[in-house]
């Protein structure tokens, strides 16, 4: 079988720990990914939790060790070099899915993705951005009444994400736009990591209508320096349920090279 994501985990002393991430990685219903420990040279029993781990999960764990320098990212790059996920066919696999079955989504899920999203590049790391996540009802049903673009679908949402900026990472007023590239990093890590894991998603515009700002800001009690940059519509995906096809731009429409 064909593996779209190769999950690399750097490990250095800490059986606990190890077991617990790779149990719980190696049981979600996402079928095509492969798990990459990578050992960095541990000294208590860590390499031998790896090893049974390993005889418990032999389709999906390829342990490596990482000897020579002792550091995640050495081991995060060791374990690359032997990923064969394939992200651009993640990428293409995932669509922005309009139409969910009606099931809790699970907070586990939803914490794995978000824990995967932190890890996108910020500014000065200082991830300037909160996942404010809601499945509600009550809540739910005010809050899919505020984005446009949902008309058709919205009743249909078991869950919304609020991605929230916050001004106060920053001190310059030059910077006031950062929090919008923070949080787009972060939102498409996000919305990658919930198709691995069975789930699916749908990006949300926000629209810059102060009405409609005045309305989520007293919904959600956001503090002055926060807004909303967008939402996320996240659920089981519904097999029946029909989603548009919008063809790409060609490579060389959206690539350039030295171009003044």
């Amino acid at each position: 079988m064909a593996r779209n994501v190769s999950i690399v985990i750097p490990v250095y002393n800490d059986p606990e720990g190890v077991k617990e991430t790779l149990d719980t990685v190696c049981n979600q219903t996402y079928e095509k990914y492969d798990v990459i420990p990578v050992d960095n040279d541990s000294n208590d029993n860590t390499p031998d939790v790896l090893e049974n781990l390993t005889r418990k999960y032999p389709d999906l764990i390829s342990p490596k060790q990482e000897v020579e320098m002792q550091s995640s990212y050495a081991a995060r790059n060791t374990g690359i070099e032997h990923a064969s996920g394939d992200v651009l066919d993640l990428a293409r696999q995932r669509s922005s899915t309009r139409w969910f079955k009606q099931e809790q989504v699970p907070h586990e899920l939803l914490d794995q993705a978000i824990s995967v999203a932190a890890q996108s590049p910020s500014a000065c790391n200082r991830q300037s951005y909160e996942f404010r996540v809601y499945d509600n009802p009550e809540i739910l049903e005010k809050l899919r009444e505020l984005p446009i673009g949902v008309r058709g679908y919205a009743e249909n949402i078991p869950c919304l994400v609020v991605l929230v900026g916050k001004q106060r990472a920053y001190f310059h007023d030059r910077d006031k736009h950062t929090v919008y590239i923070d949080a787009s990093l972060a939102a498409m890590s996000f919305e990658l990591a919930i198709e691995t894991l069975g789930l699916a998603s749908c990006s949300i515009n926000w629209p810059a209508i102060r009405r409609r700002e005045k309305q989520l800001e007293e919904l959600l009690s956001l503090d002055p320096d926060e807004e909303a940059i967008l939402f996320i519509a996240v659920g089981y995906p519904d097999e029946e349920g029909m989603v548009p096809y919008s063809e790409k731009k060609p490579l060389d429409i959206i690539r350039s090279y030295n171009s003044t």
